[in-house]
């Protein structure tokens, strides 16, 4: 015969099943705020947001994707992205391949992709694909950027370099653009090649030292020029010697600045 257990046992007992259920509820209330915090962050994403099964069957789209295609998702969900008419009959192998390798579980370089929206305009997109699980099924996460605002930023720096280089080139003032660690020449405007007698080929092979005179000749240890803090644009005299070797003394403004990850000096000569 099995003994009773005593009060005190099943008083325990209530304590712990009371305990595991808090502990339950708790956890299961931790998951539902990330659940919506997620929720949060793929419906109001910038960027197109769409989940789709591995053949590419939609399951869910955030705002941005109904804002830029002009699609609500009620009219596209269940149907794969070419039923949809989201993405164009010619681009199914770059499809297929995409989503085999995320089948692979490996996530996709940004590729280009020519999207369609319910207007019939077209949109052309940098889409990246990755593998994710929902509710312990494997899924596809695609996210799309609209590229045209990329390729008009892209084609608003080349022109302001354009405009930037016409001004360097133009300037009356010869200045040079060396790197600090190599002495290497990088670039040098119109007024520095007419002054010095070289090429804009040949100074691109020469270094600083090649330039600089002491009054006794090359002078190969320019370090006043390489000793300035950046941001700083002092004002000194040097030597320098043309290609001729003709001895050419001047008054030079330095100025340092960095770009990625590397210090290079500006020099204008007076």
């Amino acid at each position: 015969m099995i003994d009773k257990p005593t009060y005190e046992e099943l008083e325990y007992r209530i304590m712990l099943l009371e305990r595991e259920s808090r502990w339950r509820k708790e956890a299961q209330h931790a998951l539902q705020e990330r659940e919506a915090y997620l929720k949060i962050l793929f419906e109001y994403a910038p960027d197109i947001y769409i989940l789709c099964d591995a053949k590419g069957k939609l399951i869910d789209a955030n705002r941005a994707a109904e804002k830029v295609t002009g699609f609500d998702r009620s009219e596209v969900l269940g149907k794969d992205l070419f039923e949809a008419g989201i993405i164009d009959a010619n681009q199914f192998e770059k499809a297929v391949n995409m989503l085999s390798k995320v089948a692979s579980k490996s996530p996709t370089t940004p590729d280009e992709f020519i999207i369609h929206k319910k207007n019939g305009q077209s949109l052309a997109v940098e889409l990246r694909a990755y593998p994710v699980e929902l509710q312990n099924e494997p899924v596809v996460l695609m996210i799309a950027r609209d590229m045209t605002r990329y390729r008009q930023d892209i084609e608003s720096c080349r022109r302001l370099g354009d405009w930037f280089q016409r001004l360097f080139e133009l300037d009356l003032d010869p200045v040079l653009v060396f790197n600090d660690d190599t002495g290497r020449i990088e670039t040098a405007n119109k007024a520095s090649r007419c002054l010095f007698g070289y090429s804009e080929k040949e100074l691109s092979n020469l270094c600083i030292e090649d330039l600089c005179n002491n009054g006794r000749g090359r002078d190969p240890s320019p370090e006043p020029l390489r000793a300035v803090t950046p941001g700083e644009a002092p004002v000194a005299f040097r030597g320098f010697q043309t290609k001729t070797g003709a001895a050419l003394p001047a008054k030079i403004i330095v100025r340092k600045f960095s770009f990625q990850k590397q210090t290079w000096t500006v020099l204008r000569i007076r």
